[in-house]
């Protein structure tokens, strides 16, 4: 036991121990660190947190509350990376006014009726060519003919049918 430590001892005061140490594990535990939270580079830079949805499969987008939206096979081009969120209108009213969705929230028209969720799409690359969102009706509407689906393409609130 004691040759074994001698032996430990002796390597772990040799050049090549503070090589391994300086060229190896210290880069690793570095690199290490960025990648992981709170930093997490690579969900920074390349948005790995985001669903990928395959021209050859498609993909599926699901929040919480059961809304989902389906990009069927060769709607898109190639990979793209999508994100979509439930907001409340609360969480949206939160909003810096300079920001999409307080400009969104404050244009709605007087007619409308809004739900208390938004939902908020992100796309990394070109959107699909076709998709098919399914949302939960809202708790407590008696009339469903009364729903109707609305889009903000940035400057104004769009009828989507």
């Amino acid at each position: 036991m004691e040759q074994y430590l001698r032996a430990l001892s002796t390597f772990v005061k040799s050049k090549w121990a503070e090589r391994i140490l300086v060229f190896g594990i210290i880069p690793l535990l570095v690199l290490l660190a960025i990648w992981l939270p709170p930093i997490s580079l690579g969900n920074r830079l390349f948005h790995l947190d985001y669903p990928l949805v395959m021209p050859d499969r498609g993909g599926t987008l699901v929040v919480p509350n059961g809304a989902s939206l389906t990009v069927p096979a060769q709607a898109v081009a190639k990979r793209t990376r999508m994100r979509m969120e439930a907001v409340t209108r609360f969480d949206l009213a939160k909003a810096k006014p300079d920001r999409p969705e307080a400009i969104a929230l404050q244009k709605i028209p007087k007619e409308i009726i809004p739900s208390d969720i938004f939902y908020r799409f992100e796309i990394l690359g070109q959107p699909p060519a076709k998709a098919t969102l399914r949302v939960p009706v809202p708790r407590g509407l008696a009339a469903t003919e009364m729903l109707d689906l609305y889009g903000w393409d940035g400057k104004e609130w769009r009828w989507l049918p």
